[in-house]
């Protein structure tokens, strides 16, 4: 007859121990780059539109047809703003 091998219970007690010591003390590492990498994404929409409107401002300042006025104030202007220059962005995120 031949010898079946097999996990005994406290083999297998042992390696869900073990996984789930390793995810405790992980999980809140990955939970923290996911919240950095959000955070990285939002820096790089901020400074995405920071250099559109600096293209806007020296566009208004030569007089081009290209020129767009943001001079109104309020949430609206922000809005338009947002409208003209990140036109691709999901506004639904975020809220002005």
């Amino acid at each position: 007859m031949q010898h079946q091998y097999a996990f005994t219970l406290i083999e297998l007690i042992s390696m869900i121990l073990i996984i789930s010591i390793l995810a405790a003390v992980e999980l809140p590492r990955l939970i923290s780059l996911s919240d950095e990498a959000e955070q990285a994404a939002l820096q790089q929409q901020a400074e995405a539109l920071l250099s559109q409107n600096r293209i806007n401002i020296a566009a208004c300042k030569l007089g081009s047809d290209q020129c767009l006025d943001i001079t109104s104030r309020g949430s609206q202007a922000c809005q338009d703003g947002l409208n003209n220059f990140m036109p691709t962005l999901n506004q639904d995120r975020y809220e002005v």
